[in-house]
């Protein structure tokens, strides 16, 4: 499991809402990070309870929310 990568990029979506925007509007974007299957389901359903399953920090979590709702 890529934890790390999925907290960087959670990182890195709170940090910059272009990249939120445009991972929301074209999820396959996210097949350039090194994530696994579950973990890019679980960022296109922003489903923060699965992240947080696999071991993701909880308070990083919930920034996959963001992904597809902010305008950059």
């Amino acid at each position: 499991m890529s934890v790390e990568a999925v907290e960087s990029l959670l990182k890195e979506v709170r940090k910059d809402v272009g990249l939120a925007a445009m991972l929301g509007a074209d999820p396959n974007r996210l097949n350039q990070y090194d994530l696994e299957p579950k973990e890019i389901a679980a960022l296109i359903g922003q489903d923060p309870e699965a992240l947080r399953e696999m071991g993701v920090d909880p308070e990083l979590a919930e920034s996959a929310k963001l992904i597809g709702l902010m305008t950059g």
